[in-house]
C-alpha cells in the first residue's frame, strides 16, 4: 500500500422494528476489506433513531480528519472556519448520542474527509451513504498516536484498552 489515497464507504441503514428500539445496520468496505454489525439503541426520552446512528459513526471515528480552524466554545460547541455552528461533536472525534439525526449529519462538516454521498429518507427505513478518504501516512499515525497510549505508564486503563482496540480494528481494515 503506498501513500495513496484510499477511499472507504459507509452505509447506514436505520430502522425500526415496531417497538420502541431503533437500529443502525452499518457496512463498511475500502476495497480491501469489509466490516459490517447493527447498532441498537432502546429506552425512553431520547431520540434512539439518531443515538443508533452516531453509534456506528463513531465505530471509524479514528479515520475522521478536523478541519483546521475548528474552535470550540465549550464541550459540545464548535464552530468552522465559514461559521457553521456545531452542536454534538466532542474534540476527540465522537459524535455525541441523541441529538437528533439532523445534528448528527451536520457533525460531519468538521471533518474535511468525510462527505455524505447520498441520503434517503424512506417511511419506514432511511439510508445515509458516507465517503471517507484515507491515506497510508494517517493511518499510520494513528496507530502510532494509539501505540503511545499504550506505552505510556501514566495511561489509564480505560485508554489504553480503547487505543488497543482502535489498532485491532484499523489492522483488521487495512490488513496490515
Amino acid at each position: 500500500m503506498k501513500n495513496e489515497t484510499i477511499t472507504n464507504f459507509l452505509k447506514l441503514e436505520l430502522y425500526n422494528k415496531g417497538g420502541s428500539a431503533c437500529y443502525c445496520d452499518y457496512y463498511f468496505y475500502n476495497g480491501i476489506s469489509n466490516k459490517q454489525g447493527t447498532k441498537r439503541a432502546t429506552g425512553y426520552g431520547y431520540d434512539k433513531h439518531s443515538t443508533s446512528a452516531s453509534e456506528a459513526i463513531n465505530e471509524f471515528k479514528f479515520l475522521y480528519r478536523l478541519k483546521n480552524g475548528i474552535k470550540w466554545d465549550g464541550l459540545e460547541h464548535s464552530e468552522t472556519k465559514q461559521g457553521h455552528r456545531i452542536y454534538g461533536l466532542y474534540k476527540d472525534r465522537h459524535i455525541s448520542y441523541g441529538i437528533g439525526l439532523s445534528s448528527v449529519l451536520n457533525c460531519l462538516k468538521a471533518f474535511s474527509n468525510v462527505k455524505i454521498t447520498n441520503i434517503h429518507y424512506g417511511n419506514r427505513e432511511d439510508f445515509i451513504s458516507l465517503e471517507i478518504k484515507t491515506t497510508k501516512k494517517q493511518i499510520e499515525k494513528e496507530i502510532s498516536k494509539n501505540q503511545k497510549i499504550i506505552d505510556n505508564k501514566k495511561s489509564s486503563k480505560i485508554d489504553k484498552k480503547e487505543a488497543k482496540e482502535t489498532i485491532k480494528k484499523i489492522q483488521e481494515l487495512f490488513e496490515i
